[in-house]
Formats: structure tokens, C-alpha cells, sequence
């Protein structure tokens, strides 16, 4: 009973413009390189940037929503830096990173923060 009444207060506090639910787009669930980690991050990410393809949570924030820690989320953030589907950009010193997702199918080009119309379709190796 008493988590059934957390869930309820969650969903009561939670902000109107992010979403009850995370989604998880099938090509990030089925995507082969990423651990089990870096989906739900991306999870997690997807929700702060709902209905936006980007969002600028701490990686505190991060760590407590994936219930991990901060170098954790470090190192699954530089996994799905790898597989193209974020990049972010520093803000400066005691600033969270402006993190950019990959919400369209599309690979983010590695190496900065994507602007329009630099993306590729994503390609899964073959096993």
C-alpha cells in the first residue's frame, strides 16, 4: 500500500510537461553495444528532454534517477556518446551539460554538440 501511494504522490509532483512514462525507441532497446546501463539512461535522458531532443539534467540527477552513481553515469553517457545517440556540450564550471539525443533514428555525428542536419542513419554491426 505504501508504494502504491508513492506512485501516486510521484505522479502528482512530477512536472506537467514530462511524461508519466519513459519510452525507449525499439532501435536504442534492440541496439547491440549498448549495456543494459546506457538504455535506461537513455531512458532517463528521453524523459528530461520529453518533448525537446535535448535537456540539461546535473549528472546527480542522472545518478539518481537510474539509482547509480555519478562516475557510473559517466561512463554509460560516453557509451551512448559512442553509439551516436547523444553528444552534449559544457556549460562551464558548476553548470550541468546541455545533453542533445538522438530521438529520430538518426546517429549524432561524434566529436560535438549536433546541430541540423547532422545525422546519419543509425547501423547496427553485424554479430
Amino acid at each position: 500500500m505504501a508504494e502504491t501511494r508513492r506512485a501516486i504522490m510521484f505522479a502528482e509532483e512530477r512536472p506537467a510537461n514530462r511524461p508519466a512514462l519513459a519510452l525507449i525507441s525499439s532501435w536504442v532497446l534492440s541496439h547491440r553495444e549498448l549495456s543494459f546501463g546506457a538504455k535506461v539512461l537513455f531512458a532517463a535522458l528521453f524523459a528530461h528532454a520529453w518533448p525537446e531532443d535535448h535537456c540539461w539534467p546535473s549528472q546527480d540527477e542522472l545518478a539518481r534517477d537510474v539509482s547509480c552513481t555519478v562516475r557510473q553515469v559517466q561512463r554509460l553517457l560516453l557509451q551512448l556518446r559512442q553509439a551516436g545517440l547523444v553528444a552534449w556540450k559544457r556549460r562551464g564550471l558548476n553548470r550541468p551539460n546541455v545533453y542533445r539525443l538522438a530521438t529520430d533514428g538518426c546517429a549524432l555525428e561524434p566529436g560535438g554538440f549536433a546541430v541540423t542536419g547532422d545525422a546519419r542513419p543509425v547501423v547496427q554491426p553485424e554479430v
